[in-house]
């Protein structure tokens, strides 16, 4: 004889897997650092003092890569630096194929839904690079101006945001060379590296007032707050303020 089974018990047991479900969730394992094991970190070389190429060895320097650096031996690990184009480095924290990745990277609420930040290691904006000898570029004529950015940054979508339609690149460098071909008329970038490009530039090139105010931090995997903690710590170390 069959055995039958009552519509109640079904729902019964069909809460129970949504149940179970939702308690999995709530408890999902952690990412721990094994011993002895191998950290990867994302950056993009977007231009001193955060993340550049060094001049003399070409090895990817600056204080984000010190930061990554001083976490990783925090923590007993090796560190795999991973150079690759600025609109990655959130998704591939997100997905959890990296660790944690830096670029100046402005900490954002939108960013934090999608990966944790550490405490911010620096604060500055974005300016206008352009030249000297020509009428300056502002947020108000930009938009009949020859301006370029880095694709999936903040300067992008702030100059989005005031109908400027900007010229894309995958970093500053890039940038940089085809405004000191004349092929543009500014470049609106993180103003640290503005800057340094503008004092090597020997009064050839100037520098706008910060159009933006932004802190910056490194973004770290979700599932990882050990090195959340150990970044947080190494920060908290290099503004003298150890705990």
């Amino acid at each position: 004889m069959g055995l039958k089974i009552s519509s109640g018990a079904v729902l019964l047991a069909a809460m129970l897997v949504l149940l179970g479900g939702c308690s999995r969730e709530k408890t999902r394992p952690t990412r721990a650092p094994a011993e002895g094991g191998t950290l990867v970190f994302a950056a993009t070389l977007g231009g001193p003092p955060y993340t550049y190429a060094d001049p003399v060895t070409g090895e990817p320097t600056g204080i984000d890569i010190d930061l990554a650096k001083a976490a990783a031996e925090r923590l007993g690990q090796k560190l795999e630096i991973r150079i690759m184009e600025f609109s990655e480095l959130i998704p591939l924290v997100k997905a959890g194929a990296v660790d944690f990745a830096g670029a100046a990277i402005t900490i954002t609420p939108n960013r934090a839904r999608d990966v944790d930040f550490s405490t911010s290691y620096a604060q500055d904006g974005s300016a206008f690079l352009m030249r000297a000898d020509r009428p300056p570029v502002t947020i108000v004529n930009a938009v009949s101006s020859r301006v370029a950015t880095q694709a999936g940054s903040v300067s992008f979508f702030y100059l989005c945001d005031h109908w400027i339609d900007p010229i894309c690149y995958p970093t500053f460098e890039e940038a940089l060379s085809d405004f000191e071909k004349g092929k543009l008329d500014a470049v609106f970038y993180d103003a640290e590296p503005i800057r340094h490009t503008v004092a090597e530039s020997k009064g050839a090139y100037a520098a706008s007032p910060l159009e933006t105010r932004e802190h910056y931090g490194l973004a770290i995997r979700k599932d990882f707050p050990e090195l959340k903690a150990a970044v947080n710590a190494v920060v908290a170390e290099r503004k003298g303020n150890p705990r």
